[in-house]
């Protein structure tokens, strides 16, 4: 996730993940076999398979903050701090799970962002 991060957004400053939250889940599976006609039929027991899974779809946003981390010594071109975040949530775009959000607040900009300018 984080390299997906990287080629999108730049490898400075590293990107961020949030922990994600582990899902349980649970299926029943039954082995199949093809007979002649491209059917399937079931063969053999059906079994549950428990584990735990990822949340569904993996978020990044690339962060940009018009103040500088440090402020430059002199005039030039506009300078800003940016920053990468990657998490992981069950439902596509918006709302940001109140979870992931809560931690996202936590973080101190000035830990994971760089000055940059354009």
């Amino acid at each position: 996730m984080a390299e997906d991060a990287k080629s999108r957004f730049g490898a400075d400053p590293a990107p961020v993940v949030i922990p994600p939250k582990l899902h349980s889940f649970s299926i029943q599976q039954q082995q199949q076999v093809r007979k002649p006609g491209g059917e399937f039929e079931p063969a053999g027991e059906v079994f549950t398979r428990i584990g735990r899974r990822l949340p569904k779809v993996t978020c990044m946003a690339s962060l940009r903050c018009p103040i500088p981390l440090v402020e430059p010594k002199e005039e030039g071109w506009f300078r800003h701090s940016h920053a990468t975040i990657v998490w992981f949530q069950e439902e596509f775009a918006f709302p940001i799970d109140a979870e992931v959000m809560a931690q996202i607040r936590t973080i101190e900009w000035s830990a994971i962002a760089v000055d940059a300018s354009d």
